[in-house]
This record gives C-alpha cells, structure tokens and sequence, in this order.
C-alpha cells in the first residue's frame, strides 16, 4: 500500500476487479453468446462529479473501467439538455446519471454483455445543495438548527 492516493502513478501490488474481469475477457471468444458465461464483461463507473481530485480520471481508466461517466462528460451533454443542472462545483446531482445507467444497461444487455458497474456519490459535499426542481423544507427555521 502507498499512501496519498499514489496508486494513480505507480504500478498496483494487485489487479483490481475491471483488470480481472479484463483477464477474463481474454480468455473467451469475443462473440454475443446467449450462454451467460461465455458472455465478455463491460465495466462502467459512474459518477456526477469531477474525477479529476485526487487524480481519479487517471487511476479510473488504468484500473479498466471502460465506461466512464463523470462531470466533464455530463457537462458536455448538458449543453442539449437544459434538464443538466450543476449544482456545485464537484458537479451534478446523482439523478443526472439516470439516463447514463439506463443506457448503459440497456446497451450491454442488447449486445450480450455481463455488466459490472461501480457508481461513486459524493454529492454530500458542501456546499450541500439540490437542483433547482427538487422540493425542499426548512426544518429547522431561519437559525438552521442554531441556538440564537
């Protein structure tokens, strides 16, 4: 193990699960078989926000995930889709995924692929906030919980 997330720049003590489900991949023909087992493997990550901290985009891509959605890409489709609202500077609420998964899903299970998806959240970091069309209440008045 090395500290301060320097896995991103050095070589990993152990695969992790996309470059075992890539291992896997090579030892099957690459066809769209009905037979689940024989089915390749397409692993996707999924999250609202930046991945450039902490160098994740590099560690993301070299550990094997194929499909990856993030921030920068959201950002990008955002411009088609008013409905893609930032709601702070990591990035986008987890509901903007939605589309992402569905498709993802949709798409692997049409080509007879096995699916192995990871979805990071962090949209519990300050400032703390929501999209502009979630309902929302004040529960705990003007103080915000704070004795006055």
């Amino acid at each position: 193990p090395v500290d301060m997330f320097e896995e991103a720049e050095t070589e990993s003590y152990q695969p992790c699960l996309p470059e075992i489900l890539e291992l896997f991949n090579t030892l099957k023909k690459n066809t769209t078989s009905d037979n689940y087992h024989e089915q390749q493997w397409y692993p996707a990550f999924f999250q609202a926000v930046t991945d450039g901290y902490d160098r994740q985009d590099k560690f993301d891509s070299k550990i094997g995930f194929k499909h990856i959605v993030n921030k920068n890409r959201i950002k990008q489709d955002s411009v088609n889709n008013p409905e893609l609202e930032e709601i702070n500077y990591f990035g986008f609420p987890e509901t903007a995924l939605k589309t992402y998964m569905t498709d993802y899903i949709t798409n692997a299970t049409a080509n007879n692929q096995r699916m192995f998806l990871s979805h990071f959240t962090s949209t519990t970091h300050h400032p703390w906030a929501v999209p502009k069309w979630f309902n929302s209440s004040e529960y705990m008045g003007s103080a915000h919980g704070l004795m006055q």
